[in-house]
């Protein structure tokens, strides 16, 4: 199985058993940066290990087989599936004909190669066939402006529950594994090595099996796991240069190291991974009395990748935590904390309301707290909110958490924010804004249109949108920064080829006004993907005004427009999910959800066209022919006779967006017009599938080929308006064509039309 990277440094783990005590955080904690004379204890006692540098262990680790016999035949004996674990063993490392002898012989001398990278792990000779919680996420990329690596921050290998043992081959030879399932165990996916490796011995004091890791890490290669949307015509060209472990931690039972890889990109990026790997006793993250719950259709809640049977949930008191959860918020400045306390204490009351109970706890660690350290987002012992100050993604909020797939208990979550990025763009939006009305007000229309394009390139990245595949044996990492049904969206980033202003400021609100805004419902949302709920792209139908705070739409798992969203509260939605999550009431109204896979697309038009991530309103076609009838009007600039200063690629994403989504009522009708319940907010539109689908059609018809746009292009002054127009105009029309064709619309009466 592929693990831990070249990842491996001179150091020795011994882990020991013992009664429970007070745990405090960085109590434990070791830098490894000196290799050479590290030898120190740390745990608690219920658990502990001993760290130590190779040149220290080795005076431990004189080999003695009939001492290692003697200690470990036994553990032997009891390891669960023992003949498929050594048949497999066999099987792993080369043809049936090769000897036991031979397999241990070749797991030697991959741990003799690597004796300058080696991790060397006492593990307790009591604690062998038990069962743990083994994985890694990865917490930091950093050394790049490119968006493209950022995107792998808190991508995770599934938590995988393991049990510990050796096997005993021949000649008193012993192998280290990690046996398990990837998932549950079934006739189809039956229990097999996870992670082997050589036991070389056993400790003096006779208590602890010593194995050499170090051989495990050259089964990843960077270079190898890391690609392009395409691997064999364009592969990402990386080269590791380094890897090492540089720290090590413990509490909550859990051992925690991390593993610093440093590579070298095509584009001459030198760029720093780190990831942390876990080994955490499986019993200690059990949440007493954690009930269990099976998914409802009606409201959507994470399920574990592994195994779908039950929803993600955080556990509660009534699920037998002793205490609420807590979360620490990093780099967050003091300028915008509001909206981070206000998201908190808005699902406190909520949860409250609901259950006499206040679900969350928060503090926030100042700079120059030590523990900052030791905190971060991704480990397993942790909950963490950060603002993140070194990595770059794509995504504004980014809520993902770790689960145990047998019971959907979370153990951990967390919630990134770009924070930086944010403001800038947001700054920018209300700045530029306020200078180029003022340039507008006073007759300066050319001035004004500069001022907004200057800033749209100002904050351009080029991005080669790569997107990646890591994998461990059978098992891919899950890389969440990829997949949108955990995000945010960062709205502004997604517009820097087109201009800012296509929606207007907010009246009545100023950037610090707005941003405290922003900042709830973005944190509320990310906060409710910890809590375990799926977006919910209905959500704008129960809008019930377009500037009351908590009344633009009932969930705040919805997205909304830039113009919307910092209005955006929880809302009856999101509570009916809440309620049928953490206290099993059935939720009482249906037909209110819908989630990422069942927006309709070029792939699958035929999904309903009444769920949309791109949608505003009660009326959603009718917002997208309002939109798509904006783009027309926009580079007529009917109200002069000059040609409008846009560029129709400054609109590329509303035409887009606009189009597909009447588009997707056409496409869709025939499957599930049957299910709309706000198509029929205007109450002249038909009802039957042949008429739904002609007149979308004359509605796109008489959009694009409006008898006024000749009229309209003859009134400009000039000739060179009237040739731009006409050729935006043109533009328009092909992209309207393209987009109707991709979800299989006739296109020739539009193609037809002057």
């Amino acid at each position: 199985m592929k693990i831990l990277a070249t990842l491996l440094v001179t150091t020795a783990v011994l882990f020991s058993s013992c009664s429970s005590s007070e745990e405090n955080i960085g109590a434990n904690y070791i830098d490894l940066k000196d290799q050479d004379n590290i030898s120190k204890v740390i745990g608690n006692e219920k658990l502990n290990f001993h760290i130590m540098s190779s040149n220290l262990s080795n005076k431990l680790m004189e080999q003695n087989k009939k001492r290692t016999s003697a200690l470990l035949k036994e553990p032997s004996k009891n390891l669960t599936h023992l003949e498929r674990v050594r048949t497999q063993l066999r099987s792993l490392e080369a043809p049936a004909s090769t000897s036991s002898n031979d397999v241990v012989a070749d797991l030697q001398t991959i741990s003799d190669s690597n004796a300058d990278n080696q991790l060397v792990v006492g593990f307790p000779i009591d604690g062998l066939n038990k069962k743990y919680l083994f994985g890694g996420v990865i917490t930091k990329v950093a050394g790049t402006d490119s968006e493209d690596y950022g995107i792998l921050k808190l991508s995770d290998l599934p938590a995988l529950h393991v049990e510990a043992g050796v096997v005993d081959l021949e000649d008193d030879e012993y192998v280290f594994v990690l046996v398990g399932c990837f998932g549950p165990c079934t006739a189809q996916n039956e229990p097999g090595v996870l992670v082997k490796a050589p036991v070389l011995g056993v400790n003096n004091d006779e208590t602890h099996a010593m194995i050499d890791l170090s051989g495990l890490g050259n089964e990843l290669n960077l270079f190898e796991i890391i690609k392009g949307p395409d691997s064999a015509d364009n592969p990402i060209q990386a080269d590791t240069l380094s890897s090492k472990t540089i720290k090590s931690d413990f509490s909550d039972s859990t051992l925690i190291f991390d593993i610093e890889t440093k590579i070298k990109t095509d584009q001459n990026e030198n760029i720093t991974i780190v990831g942390r790997w876990y080994i955490k006793d499986l019993d200690s993250l059990k949440a007493g009395d954690f009930i269990k719950r099976e998914p409802n259709k009606n409201v959507g809640f994470f399920q574990n990748d592994l195994d779908e049977k039950y929803i993600s949930r955080l556990p509660t008191t009534k699920d037998g935590a002793t205490e609420k959860v807590k979360y620490y918020i990093k780099n967050v400045p003091e300028e915008f904390r509001g909206g981070f306390v206000a998201a908190i204490n808005e699902w406190n009351t909520n949860f409250f309301n609901m259950s006499g109970e206040k679900l969350l706890d928060y503090e926030f660690l100042e700079s120059g707290d030590p523990r900052n350290k030791f905190i971060v987002a991704g480990d397993i012992r942790y909950h963490v909110i950060e603002w993140d100050l070194v990595n770059l993604a794509p995504y504004g909020g980014f809520g993902p958490s770790i689960s145990d797939y047998e019971t959907g208990q979370i153990v951990s979550a967390n919630v990134m924010v770009q924070g930086p990025v944010i403001v800038n763009l947001y700054k920018g939006w209300f700045k530029v804004e306020e200078d180029a009305n003022l340039l507008a007000s006073h007759g300066l229309t050319t001035a004004a249109a500069t001022v907004r394009d200057n800033f749209a390139n100002s904050i351009e990245k080029a991005s080669t949108k790569k997107s990646f595949k890591l994998s461990m044996g059978n098992l891919e990492f899950n890389i969440k920064g990829q997949s949108p049904e955990y995000h945010d969206p960062l709205v502004a980033a997604e517009e820097v080829k087109k201009r800012m202003d296509f929606f207007d400021t907010p009246e009545g609100f100023d950037f610090d006004t707005y941003m405290l805004g922003y900042f709830q419902e973005l944190v509320a949302h990310e906060l409710g993907h910890n809590i375990g709920l799926r977006h919910n792209f209905r959500g704008n139908f129960g809008k019930q005004s377009d500037h009351a705070e908590g009344e633009v739409s009932s969930s705040v798992m919805e997205y909304l427009s830039r113009t919307e969203r910092h209005l955006n509260r929880i809302s009856s939605y999101d509570m009916m999910a809440v309620k049928f999550g953490y206290m099993g009431i059935t939720p009482e109204v249906e037909g209110v959800f819908c989630t990422d896979e069942n927006v309709p697309s070029a792939r699958n038009p035929r999904l309903s066209a009444e769920c949309s991530r791109n949608d505003l309103g009660t009326d959603p076609y009718g917002y997208f022919k309002q939109i798509l009838q904006k783009a027309f009007d926009t580079v007529l600039n009917k109200s002069s006779d000059q040609a409008s200063d846009w560029l129709v690629v400054q609109m590329k994403s509303e035409i887009q967006n606009a189009t597909q989504g009447m588009a997707a009522y056409y496409s869709s009708a025939e499957d599930t017009s049957e299910t709309w319940t706000n198509w029929n907010s205007d109450v002249s539109r038909p009802t039957s599938v042949r008429e739904i689908k002609n007149y979308v059609l004359s509605d796109l018809k008489s959009i694009a080929c409006d008898e006024e746009i000749a009229e309209v292009i003859q009134g400009k002054s000039e000739q060179a308006d009237q040739e731009k127009v006409k050729g935006d105009i043109k533009e328009i029309k092909k992209r309207v064509i393209k987009h109707m064709g991709e979800f299989g619309l006739p296109t020739r009466a539009i193609s037809n039309c002057d």
